[in-house]
């Protein structure tokens, strides 16, 4: 094969491009949902017409209410995903599920900043102030995440303020409400934020019967709470005693607007074989471990995750502390482990000494983080810890490709996952993600999953 350099090359290509039009899915019932202080509610059902959609390219909106606690601050964690406590997305038609993810506030703690491009973080909007009303709100919706405000609503929960580590470029952890006063914060979701999932797919979709997203609100104590101070969120730390609001939530649409495309996509669903893409199905398990200092377990990977396991992420969650910590999963527990397929060492035989070395990232985990918005080991270590075992190559988790088929082939045979660490000797909720990748087609009849 000759190549050809761009001086040389005279034969013009003829382009054919993807042009969007935006669309507004409003809920089928209602409309605000008020949510409930310690468990979830839902769901919010939107659903989609037969179409040709890009979902990477579309949005969820909605806004967060939350009442003044008199001489206290609300703070709410900025990762605005975990406001979602399941996803469901199906067809109406076969019934297939295209994704499932319970645990969601779990599910978007150990992916978000880990799976992130450090290109797309840093044009994510800061709020430097966060909203007392809708006019000071809505004119600066946030994403999922975003950067530090140096100095301001930054602290990880364990007192240790990131923006002293990376002052500029370190994920925020909480947004912090004014004291006595009620916060609203306007959130705008780029369906690229589901990381490692269908809905993060780049890919127009077409399904001649109509797809349903069901999305259920979180508990409010597992991503929001008061404080008495603005600075250190563990000082007069409570939950919540009235409820959040979530006001107008909409879906955003992402529909194909140039025809000819349409057409060709229509045409190739409805007739042949249809068209057939590997997806990303990620399901998060939690494993409770009693008060210990050497902890382990084990998961069967089997082919109800899918045909493949593209990664596994894990971290363990602190259980017993206050409402700050329902997220937090820094390395502190964590002194040494390691991680096992089918009773052999995946990475390192000799294990990975956490405080000696900082092998958990220098070895285990720095090639997945590569060029993401988790940039450096003291936000890993005090902010982000997670262990990642990939089956896709050593390259960044933002490069996987879900539509390449890739990873661990559970098909023919299961396989036993297992870790084994030694940490404080506290209890604590270990959760861990599983990335399948399963096999998805879109008919005439509608959409297959299997």
């Amino acid at each position: 094969m000759e190549n050809i350099s761009k001086e040389l090359n005279y034969s013009p290509v003829v382009n054919n491009h993807s042009s969007l039009v935006y669309r507004v899915v409003s809920p089928q019932a209602g409309g605000d949902v008020t949510t409930n202080v310690s468990a979830s509610v839902g769901p919010t059902e939107f659903l989609i017409p037969p179409s040709c959609w890009i979902p990477e390219m579309s949005r969820l909106n909605f806004q967060l209410n939350l009442a003044a606690v008199t001489s206290a601050y609300n703070y709410v964690n900025a990762n605005t995903l975990t406001g979602i406590s399941r996803i469901t997305l199906y067809d109406t038609a076969t019934s297939n599920i295209i994704m499932d993810c319970s645990n969601f506030e779990k599910y978007a703690s150990l992916v978000s900043t880990a799976s992130t491009k450090f290109d797309d973080f840093v044009t994510k909007n800061i709020l430097a102030t966060v909203g007392s009303t809708d006019a000071t709100s809505q004119p600066y919706p946030v994403e999922d995440i975003q950067k530090t405000i140096v100095a301001s609503g930054n602290d990880d929960g364990d007192n240790e303020d990131l923006a002293t580590l990376n002052p500029y470029f370190a994920r925020r952890q909480f947004f912090i409400g004014a004291v006595s006063t009620a916060t609203i914060i306007d959130v705008s979701i780029p369906f690229t934020a589901f990381k490692l999932s269908a809905l993060s797919s780049d890919k127009i979709w077409y399904s001649p019967s109509s797809l349903v997203l069901q999305v259920y609100w979180n508990a409010n104590n597992n991503y929001a709470f008061s404080a008495t101070s603005n600075t250190d969120p563990s000082t007069g730390t409570a939950n919540l005693a009235s409820a959040i609001t979530i006001k107008s939530p909409q879906l955003i649409l992402a529909n194909e607007g140039n025809l000819a495309i349409v057409s060709q996509v229509i045409n190739k669903v409805m007739s042949g074989g249809g068209i057939q893409l590997p997806i990303a199905y990620p399901t998060v398990t939690k494993t409770t471990i009693s008060q210990t200092t050497s902890h382990a377990y084990q998961l069967q990977l089997t082919r109800g995750y899918g045909n493949r396991i593209l990664a596994m992420l894990t971290a363990a969650f602190d259980k017993t502390s206050g409402a700050n910590y329902a997220n937090v999963h820094d390395r502190v527990p964590t002194t040494f482990y390691n991680t096992f397929l089918n009773n052999v060492a995946i990475r390192f035989p000799a294990g990975f000494k956490c405080t000696t070395g900082g092998q958990d990232w220098t070895i285990a985990n720095f090639p997945y983080f590569k060029g993401s918005a988790l940039q450096n080991i003291q936000e890993y270590v005090f902010g982000e810890w997670v262990h990642v075992d990939g089956f896709f190559g050593n390259k960044p988790l933002h490069e996987v490709d879900q539509h390449q088929v890739d990873g661990l082939d559970v098909t023919a045979q299961s396989s036993t996952w297992q870790l084994q660490a030694t940490t404080s000797n506290v209890a604590y909720d270990w959760l861990t993600l599983i990335v399948g990748q399963k096999s998805m087609s879109l008919t005439a009849q509608g959409v297959m999953v299997q």
